[in-house]
C-alpha cells in the first residue's frame, strides 16, 4: 500500500469505529484528545500525518494496534493475525498467555545441539472417544533422545490418559505433535471448539471431510468443506509424527 492508500483505510475504519461505539465526530476527537479540526482533516484524507500521540490515545480507547485500522491484508501475516487476537481475549486468557510465553521463553531450544524441550499437554482422560483438551494444562518433555528426522518436526507432546484409542495408542502412550493442516492419511488431533473435546481421527480428504476413528470404536465425524459454520466449530491441532518411545 502506498501513503495515500494507508491513510485512506486509516480514516475508513475510524469512522466506522466510531459510528460503531455511536460516538459524535466531536466526542470521537474529545476521546482521542485532538480538536474536531484535526479529526476531521485526518477522516477527510487532508493530511497523511499522524501523531504517536494520537495512535497511543486510539489504543487507549480501542485496545486495537494501528496495524489493524492501516491494512486490511494484516490478517494473513500470521504474526499480526496472532496479536489481533489477542487483543480480544479477556484478562484470564492473556494471563494463561503470558504464563505459556514465559515457559516458551524459558525453553532450551538449540537446533545445532542436540537439546529439545517441548509442552507437554496433559488433557482429562475419563472420556470414551476422545478427552477434554485444556491448552495450558501441561509441563515440559525433553525429547532430546528422538531421531533428528523426527525431533525437528515436534512442536509439542500428548499424554493419552485413556484406553478408548485402542489398539493404535494405548494409556500412558506419549504422541509427538506437529502442528501443522492435516494431509490425507494424517492420524490429526481435532478440536470441537463448544465442547473442548479433542478427537483423534485419521483425516480423509473427501467431500465432506472425514475424520475416521483410529479405534474399533468411536463415530465418524463428517465436516462440510463448503460450510464455513461447519469448519469452524473445529480446530486442527496438529498431526502426530510419532510416538516417543
Amino acid at each position: 500500500m502506498n501513503k495515500l492508500e494507508l491513510i485512506e483505510q486509516f480514516a475508513y475504519n475510524l469512522e466506522r469505529l466510531r459510528n460503531k461505539l455511536g460516538y459524535s465526530q466531536d466526542q470521537m476527537s474529545k476521546c482521542l484528545d485532538v480538536s474536531s479540526s484535526t479529526y476531521r482533516r485526518i477522516i477527510n484524507h487532508e493530511t497523511t500525518k499522524v501523531d504517536l500521540y494520537f495512535i497511543t490515545k486510539l489504543y487507549e480507547l480501542t485496545h486495537q494496534f494501528a496495524f489493524q485500522f492501516c491494512n486490511p491484508n494484516y490478517k494473513e501475516d500470521r504474526r499480526l493475525r496472532i496479536v489481533s487476537t489477542i487483543t480480544e481475549l479477556d484478562d484470564t486468557a492473556l494471563k494463561d498467555i503470558e504464563n505459556y510465553v514465559n515457559f516458551r521463553k524459558a525453553i532450551t531450544f538449540n537446533k545445532k545441539g542436540e537439546t529439545k524441550i517441548v509442552p507437554f499437554y496433559h488433557p482429562v482422560g475419563e472420556l470414551s472417544d476422545n478427552m477434554i483438551f485444556n491448552s495450558f494444562s501441561y509441563t515440559q518433555l525433553d525429547i532430546s533422545s528422538c531421531p533428528d528426522s523426527i525431533k525437528w518436526q515436534v512442536d509439542c507432546a500428548l499424554e493419552i490418559l485413556n484406553n478408548h484409542f485402542h489398539p493404535t495408542y494405548h494409556l500412558n502412550d506419549i504422541l509427538l505433535i506437529a502442528q501443522r493442516p492435516p494431509r490425507d492419511g494424517d492420524i490429526g488431533l481435532f478440536i470441537e471448539k463448544e465442547t473442548r473435546k479433542m478427537f483423534i481421527r485419521v483425516f480423509k480428504m473427501e467431500s465432506p471431510r472425514k475424520l475416521i476413528p483410529v479405534s474399533d470404536s468411536g463415530r465418524i465425524i463428517e465436516v462440510d468443506e463448503k460450510d464455513i459454520e461447519d469448519m469452524n466449530k473445529w480446530i486442527k491441532f496438529g498431526v502426530v509424527v510419532s510416538k516417543m518411545y
